[in-house]
């Protein structure tokens, strides 16, 4: 119950920290700080140790999907504030299904 309760919040919370740094890489991309979606997995992964096991941002972008996250980054930015505003290349890559990872 209690212990339930916390965890819940602890897992929401993380949920939300993934979400905000993946924002935060395709921003980077879209501002062109990184040259491709490669170099910002490797930055994240090797620089902060972002998602190893997922393969950095962009990969997780492409797996749980762009509209996804989108969607998702909206009901944060409703509930929580302008922070989560989802970068535009991602409601671009969302809107024409495009991938950020070569396959």
């Amino acid at each position: 119950s209690e212990m339930r309760s916390e965890f819940g919040r602890s897992k929401q919370w993380y949920q939300r920290r993934v979400r905000g740094s993946v924002n935060e890489a395709a921003l980077c991309l879209q501002e062109e700080i990184i040259a491709n979606p490669v170099d910002g997995n490797i930055g994240m992964i090797f620089g902060i140790g972002h998602c190893p096991q997922r393969g950095g941002p962009f990969q997780f972008l492409d797996t749980y999907g762009a509209q996804n996250f989108v969607d998702k980054m909206r009901q944060y930015e409703e509930d929580i504030g302008f922070r989560f505003e989802p970068a535009q290349i991602v409601m671009d890559y969302a809107n024409s299904g495009k991938k950020f990872m070569k396959s």
